[in-house]
């Protein structure tokens, strides 16, 4: 495809300069917000991971207590 010259006003160049620059710290923003937010959910599966660690934990501990207290006492 042939690239053609862009004429445009002077007027309209500098407020297309403006948006461009606009619009590239929205982008840095929105990269910014996309970080945290990884961030966030690696932080989150973290806690869940370490949560179901410790519930496994507890129900290994209930199982035993659980047994103890159905095997007959021996005299």
């Amino acid at each position: 495809m042939e690239r053609m010259p862009l004429f445009v006003k002077i007027e309209d160049y500098h407020e297309v300069l403006t948006l461009i620059s606009t619009l590239r710290d929205k982008i840095g923003d929105a990269k910014q917000n996309i970080d945290k937010i990884h961030s966030l959910k690696n932080d989150e599966d973290t806690e869940l991971a370490n949560w179901g660690q410790s519930l496994e934990e507890i129900e290994k501990k209930i199982e035993v207590i659980s047994q103890h207290l159905n095997e007959p006492e021996e005299m």
